[in-house]
């Protein structure tokens, strides 16, 4: 079982080449949040926060239960710092039906804020700016006969809703760059899902990356060092599995840990210079990995913490909010 490290870990670190006999487990002081589901259809999504310096796992959704039993299906959480979280998640609306909302947290107070309460709008994948100062995320509405898109972006101090792209397609998973003045995000055609950024200045939009018959999505922005954007792609147009590539001046570039040809790599998560957490199913379901994306290393998140990658569920959605990163990378 995932849990059990000692013996069974080891057999897993030397004949499955998870880590080079050489390379150290790097060491990581800041905090996790990620969500877990044995099925996303059964509405039973598990929002967690873990330490690494305290080695504290905490179930956000069992505490968020506590304040408000109909908030269910907690996911992709997002630090603004590090104590305050944005995630989306299900509650009945005024008319009793499943609604999704975004929701903001705080660690230490326990304070539970529903961001969007009452709108008759859905709103996902929240994601932090840089300073924390806003929020961008996908909205959608039920309208004469199909769903209606946009992407807004939330002012955190006052609460005030700019919407920042309505062009009639589905675009989602919005992802701001370093400096806050670009933000990345997957749009599906109907026919394609392709990666785009929208310069908030003009709201231009300006197609990055495209490939026939090739789904892309969950564009992710390295804020630490050198800005790299990331994304999740099929393999190929006859491979469905994802892959995690980067974008370049000339294409993408596939990192080197994508070795498995038929299993998923998903949800990259950069962290400090170099390093990056994300999911694959290199053991049937879904489980949390910490990678070197230089040299393709992957550590199974279970070495920092047992109970993070558990039998049964899918781990996804990782975010970390960093403090320090070692002992061979530089750390913030």
């Amino acid at each position: 079982m995932k849990e059990k490290v000692g013996i069974l870990l080891l057999v897993l670190l030397l004949c499955c080449g998870f880590a080079d006999d050489g390379q150290e487990l790097p060491s990581l002081q800041g905090r996790l949040v990620y969500h877990s589901y044995v099925s996303y259809d059964d509405k039973g999504s598990r929002l967690c926060v873990f330490d690494f310096e305290s080695g504290e796992m905490r179930d956000i959704s069992e505490e968020i239960s506590a304040i408000n039993p109909g908030v269910e299906h907690a996911m992709n959480g997002h630090f603004g710092s590090a104590t305050d979280i944005v995630f989306m998640a299900m509650e009945l609306n005024q008319w009793g039906y499943d609604h999704w909302y975004v929701y903001h947290y705080n660690l230490d107070t326990k304070a539970l804020t529903n961001l969007v309460a009452g709108s008759e709008y859905n709103y996902e994948d929240p994601k932090y700016a840089p300073d924390g100062s806003r929020i961008v995320m996908k909205r959608r509405i039920w309208q004469d006969d199909d769903w209606s898109y946009s992407l807004v972006e939330m002012d955190m101090s006052t609460k005030d809703l700019t919407v920042l792209l309505e062009d009639g397609y589905e675009n989602s998973m919005p992802y701001y760059s370093r400096g806050g003045n670009r933000i990345y995000y997957a749009q599906y055609d109907g026919v394609e899902s392709k990666i785009y950024s929208l310069n908030r200045a003009d709201l231009q939009v300006r197609e990055e990356y495209a490939e026939q018959g090739v789904y892309a999505y969950y564009p992710v922005v390295r804020w630490t060092g050198q800005e790299e954007v990331y994304f999740s792609k099929w393999h190929s147009s006859s491979n469905r599995a994802d892959k995690i590539a980067q974008l370049t001046q000339t294409g993408y570039a596939l990192l080197p840990f994508n070795t498995q040809e038929a299993a998923d790599y998903s949800d990259a998560c950069p962290v400090g210079e170099g390093y990056m957490m994300l999911s694959a199913t290199l053991d049937g379901t879904y489980d949390l990995y910490l990678a070197d994306c230089e040299t393709g290393e992957l550590w199974p998140m279970s070495l920092y913490s047992p109970a993070i990658n558990t039998d049964h569920r899918n781990e996804l959605g990782a975010h970390y909010r960093i403090k320090a990163l070692g002992p061979t990378k530089n750390p913030l």
